[in-house]
């Protein structure tokens, strides 16, 4: 099953789709909205802040946090990019089998993965990244997390 056939899962799509609702690009303009889809696009697209050397997710950066995870490390930039930049999909979506099973949050962190590689390549020329996706059990459901090789 590739990362677009969970679409076909979801059951709010599924209906819009069988009651003749158009495509999955009609449901969004209908369902979600223009406003909800820029918001999306922080997602999708996040924005960074390079701090010290590292490369930070600015939704997550706290200058105060950051210099706390940075002493814990002995100052391990790429354990504290690591930390910093680490992020639950659960926290942001919990999986629920009655409207989005937990393959399909499975689904949005593969393609969440890419689209933050593109967005870090983008964003600093030159730079290599590691972003992780990781769904097995040795996190809180599928998770993210990125650093900078070096």
């Amino acid at each position: 099953m590739n990362d677009y056939d969970v679409l076909a899962e979801l059951p709010r799509l599924k209906r819009w789709l069988a009651g003749g609702g158009g495509s999955v690009w009609n449901f969004l303009a209908v369902q979600g909205g223009g406003e909800l889809a820029v918001a999306f696009s922080a997602l999708y697209w996040p924005e960074f802040v390079e701090v010290e050397g590292c490369v930070l997710l600015r939704e997550r950066y706290e200058p105060v946090n950051f210099r706390e995870w940075k002493e814990e490390f002995g100052g391990d930039l790429s354990r504290v990019e690591g930390i910093v930049n680490h992020v639950h999909l659960w926290d942001l979506f919990q999986p629920d089998e009655a409207s989005v099973p937990e393959r399909a949050i499975e689904s949005l962190g593969r393609i969440l993965s890419c689209t933050w590689q593109c967005a870090l390549r983008q964003q600093f020329p030159g730079r290599e990244f590691d972003v992780r996706f990781v769904e097995d059990d040795s996190e809180y459901g599928p998770t993210i997390s990125f650093s900078t090789m070096r």
